[in-house]
C-alpha cells in the first residue's frame, strides 16, 4: 500500500504531495500550461502521465473497471507515487481507484518534514472533504496549539474509515491528554472509537485515563510507548460496549512495560469486565529495562495461551531467567521467538541464561517453535565472552528429537563502538564462533542457521 503524507494529484491544478519516502509529487499541468512550464521534472511527469493514459485507455475497451482496480493495487505495492498519480489522470473512472492508494496513509505535523508541508493535507481536505473516506492510516504528531486550530479539528472529524491511528508528541515534555477545555480530545476519541479502527499507537503522553479506551472495542493491535496512564475516571453514561477490547497484538515499549502495562491489566469497566482482554493475544512485543518490567509482562504471557509470536528485549541488568515459565502456556502454539539482550560487561554468559531456559522448555513438552532469532548487543566499547559459553546454544538446539519443528535459527551479534582500542580483536574473535562453537548448527541440514557479527560506530 502506498503511504503518503499529504494530498495527491486530483483533478486540475491540485496540490503537491509528499510520500513517506519522502518523495515530492507536483501537480501536473494541463496541456495548454505545458508550453509555459519549463521545469524539466514537471514536463517529464506530464509526459509519463500521457503515456500511462494512452496505454490504459486501450485496456478500458477490453476489460471491466474492477480489473483496473486490481492492476492499480499491484502497482501500488512497489510504486512510490508517480505511477499511481499518473493513473489518476487517465479518466475520471480511474480517479477513485488511484485515490484509494494515494490517500491511504497520511502524516500530519511530522517534525521530520519541512514546516510548510506539515499540514498541507489538512488544507486540501478543507476543499475536498470527500478525500477523507480514502484515508486508512494516520500518523498524527500533536502540536501544542492544535486545539485552537479549526482546520486540524475539521480535517480529523472528516476521517470515518480509519484502520490505523498513531498519536504522539514531539517535545521535551509529554503531552497532557486530559486538560481542561482541550477541544481536540473529543475529536481524537471519535477517531479511537471508529468501528473500523483495529490498530492504535500512543507515545509520549501523560494523564491518559484508561477508560478513554473502553469504546475502542474494535481494537486488535495496541502499542504504547512511554505513556503515563491516569487514575481510572468514570466513563460517560452512554451504554457500554457488550464486550471488552479483545487484543490480538500488544506492544509495550520503553518506559511503559511496567507501570502502563500494569494499569492496562488491572483496569476494569463499570460492569466489572476488564477494559482490555489479553487472553486472545497471538503476538507480544516487549522491552524490559528492570525486573518490574519482566514481572508485569509475565502476567500477560500467562493469560495468553495462544501466542504465536514473541519479541522480547532485555537490557543489561536483566537475564532470561523465567522465560520458560512465561512461554510454556503457549508451548503448543508459539512458532516465532525473537530475543534481544544487551551486554554491558563481560558476563559469564553472553546469552543471558537463554540456554538454561530452552532446556526447561524441552523438559515441559514438545515445542512447535519454527523460527528462533537471537540478537546480542554489546554496548559501546564493552567486552563479552568469546569461547565455550556460546557453544551451549549449539548443544541445546541440536539435541536429537528435541526441536522437531525448528527450521530457522539466526544469531546476530552487534558490537557497538566509540573509542574501542584498535588492538581489540572482539569482532574477529566472534566471527570465528561458527567454526569453533556452532559446528553442528552450521552443518546440519535440518536447520537453516544464519550467523552475523556487525560493528556499529556510535
Amino acid at each position: 500500500m502506498l503511504k503518503i503524507n499529504q494530498g495527491s494529484a486530483v483533478d486540475k491544478g491540485v496540490d503537491k504531495v509528499q510520500s513517506s519516502s519522502p518523495i515530492i509529487i507536483d501537480s501536473l499541468p494541463e496541456d495548454d500550461e505545458l508550453h509555459q512550464d519549463h521545469d524539466t521534472e514537471r514536463e517529464t511527469r506530464w509526459i509519463f502521465a500521457l503515456e500511462i493514459r494512452e496505454a490504459l485507455s486501450c485496456l478500458t475497451r477490453l476489460s471491466p473497471l474492477d480489473v483496473y482496480g486490481l492492476i492499480l493495487d499491484s502497482l501500488a505495492e512497489d510504486d512510490e507515487g508517480p505511477t499511481i498519480q499518473a493513473c489518476s489522470f487517465v479518466s475520471r473512472a480511474f480517479l477513485p481507484l488511484a485515490r484509494k492508494h494515494l490517500f491511504a496513509s497520511v502524516v500530519i505535523n511530522s517534525p521530520f518534514i519541512p514546516m510548510h508541508r506539515r499540514s498541507r493535507f489538512v488544507h486540501l481536505l478543507e476543499r475536498k472533504p470527500e478525500l477523507g473516506e480514502y484515508v486508512r492510516k494516520v500518523d498524527y504528531c500533536i502540536e501544542a496549539d492544535d486545539h485552537i486550530n479549526p482546520p486540524i479539528l475539521g480535517a480529523l472529524a472528516k476521517l470515518t474509515k480509519l484502520k490505523s491511528l498513531t498519536i504522539w508528541h514531539h517535545s521535551n515534555n509529554k503531552l497532557r491528554w486530559r486538560t481542561q477545555n482541550w477541544a481536540i480530545r473529543p475529536v481524537l476519541l471519535h477517531l479511537m472509537q471508529l468501528p473500523t479502527l483495529s490498530h492504535l499507537k500512543l507515545h509520549w503522553i501523560e494523564n491518559f485515563p484508561v477508560t478513554d479506551l473502553i469504546r475502542s472495542s474494535s481494537l486488535e493491535q495496541l502499542e504504547i510507548g512511554d505513556i503515563d496512564f491516569a487514575a481510572v475516571i468514570p466513563p460517560s453514561t452512554s451504554p457500554l460496549p457488550r464486550e471488552s477490547i479483545h487484543l490480538r497484538e500488544y506492544t509495550g515499549g520503553y518506559g511503559s512495560a511496567s507501570a502502563a502495562t500494569k494499569k492496562l491489566v488491572e483496569s476494569k469497566r463499570p460492569d466489572g469486565l476488564p477494559i482490555v482482554d489479553f487472553t486472545g493475544l497471538t503476538k507480544v512485543t516487549a522491552k524490559c529495562k528492570v525486573k518490574e518490567d519482566i514481572d508485569v509482562i509475565r502476567t500477560i504471557f500467562i493469560q495468553a495461551e495462544q501466542l504465536e509470536e514473541v519479541d522480547l528485549t532485555i537490557f543489561e541488568d536483566l537475564t532470561y531467567a523465567g522465560l520458560a515459565e512465561m512461554l510454556i502456556p503457549s508451548i503448543r502454539t508459539l512458532k516465532d521467538l525473537k530475543l534481544t539482550a544487551v551486554v554491558d560487561e563481560a558476563s559469564d554468559d553472553p546469552l543471558s541464561g537463554l540456554c538454561h531456559e530452552l532446556e526447561k522448555i524441552l523438559a515441559r513438552g514438545r515445542s512447535v517453535i519454527e523460527s528462533l532469532s537471537i540478537k546480542v548487543e554489546v554496548y559501546t566499547d564493552a567486552d563479552c565472552k568469546r569461547g565455550d559459553e556460546w557453544g551451549l546454544l549449539d548443544k541445546v538446539l541440536t539435541r536429537e528429537d528435541a526441536w522437531l519443528g525448528l527450521k530457522d535459527v539466526s544469531l546476530k551479534i552487534e558490537v557497538q563502538t566509540y573509542g574501542r582500542d584498535d588492538d581489540d580483536d572482539l569482532v574477529e574473535a566472534l566471527n570465528k564462533l561458527p567454526d569453533a562453537q556452532f559446528k553442528k548448527l552450521a552443518t546440519t541440514e535440518a536447520i537453516n542457521f544464519k550467523f552475523e557479527v556487525t560493528e556499529e560506530c556510535i
